[in-house]
């Protein structure tokens, strides 16, 4: 089966685009699709065997962080959300403080995410690019040679997909004391 080139590069182009839109604007969907196209850039990278290389683990390092950060934001979202929708009678003013301060926490963690953005954003979308490069080259590489490239993604896709087909057992063995 041969590797989707288009499918393999979306993700990495929908993060940049995701980067540069996020230092403007941080409206819930935004931050979503930051978190969402991050993921899908790790297990790319994962998924090529370029997670080892010196840029690419670079680079989900400040992935990582900035995710994290954006997850502080989103979990307020998701929070206001539900918050919003709850019906609770006689306590509207209590609801109405709970969202206040919830708003309040999630303009500080954007805040946060920003600075850390303005901060690693410029050399992560280097980085990024980088990588773009670096994949491209390998697919062409792959797909001239001939090589296993393609088939060891494939393989060690469906040996991530057979893990989780069987996750282990817990029990009092293998769990924290």
């Amino acid at each position: 089966m041969a590797l989707d080139t288009k499918r393999t590069y979306k993700p990495i182009r929908k993060l940049q685009k995701s980067l540069k839109s996020l230092s403007k604007v941080t409206s819930p969907e935004e931050v979503h699709d930051f978190r969402t196209r991050s993921r899908r850039t790790q297990a790319v990278l994962e998924a090529l065997g370029l997670d080892r290389r010196s840029n690419e683990r670079r680079m989900l390092q400040d992935l990582r962080k900035l995710r994290k950060r954006a997850g502080k934001v989103r979990d307020m979202d998701v929070l206001t959300a539900f918050t919003s929708q709850l019906q609770v009678d006689g306590e509207a003013d209590c609801k109405v403080q709970l969202l206040e301060h919830l708003g309040t926490q999630r303009s500080k963690h954007a805040k946060k995410m920003r600075g850390l953005l303005r901060k690693d954003g410029s050399p992560l979308l280097k980085r990024l690019k980088r990588s773009s490069t670096r994949i491209q080259k390998l697919l062409q590489r792959a797909e001239r040679n001939g090589d296993g490239t393609a088939s060891t993604a494939m393989a060690e896709a469906l040996r991530l997909s057979s893990e989780l087909a069987d996750p282990p057992r817990l029990d009092r063995r293998n769990l924290h004391p």
